[in-house]
């Protein structure tokens, strides 16, 4: 799915505040229970912004003023995150999991996507940028946040126009055509 990135393409990334250990696993309810830390979204300019929890209702807004909503896992855990904060219908969305999931036939990480297509991931890690979001450090969390951001959009990006992606598994790198 392709949009109009003029007319306002958003790519979002939600980072929860407590873990699924901490509120008793991975269900929907449990999802919704883990509390939104922050999110960010990056406009198709390049416009990066910050929402806390207590700018999901702000947020919902922004996401349905959106031509397109581009995530990955965001149907099934970033929505479930803003859930947890505040009821909202779902935008139009392009879940980029949901995408590479039906051509492979199961789940793998964008650090998988990236890496193999790209040959570098370039994301942020999940422990480093926890410890950030633990420490209060918001420049480190913006810089990790802004550079997922840019992964996933060029990772859409070449979805879109080159028609494949490539995929790591068992020690070979191996290339799919995307639908």
């Amino acid at each position: 799915m392709n949009c109009d990135c003029e007319a306002g393409c958003v790519y979002l990334d939600v980072l929860p505040i407590r873990s699924a250990q901490e509120v008793g696993g991975f269900g929907r309810a449990a999802t919704r229970r883990r509390g939104v830390a922050v999110a960010a979204t990056l406009n198709s300019n390049g416009k990066l912004q910050q929402w806390r929890s207590a700018d999901c209702g702000r947020l919902v807004e922004y996401l349905r003023s959106a031509s397109l909503v581009v995530g990955f896992n965001c149907i099934a855990f970033d929505y479930e995150l803003i859930r947890g904060h505040t009821s909202f219908r779902r935008p139009k969305t392009l879940d980029l999991l949901l995408i590479i999931k039906e051509v492979l036939g199961h789940r793998t990480s964008l650090a998988n996507v990236a890496r193999a297509t790209f040959g570098r991931a370039g994301l942020a890690g999940g422990k480093a940028l926890d410890k950030a979001l633990r420490e209060g450090d918001s420049e480190r969390v913006a810089r990790a946040l802004r550079r997922n951001l840019n992964v996933m959009k060029r990772t859409h990006e070449h979805i879109i126009s080159e028609r494949w992606f490539a995929v790591t598994q068992d020690g070979k790198t191996k290339r799919y055509k995307s639908k």
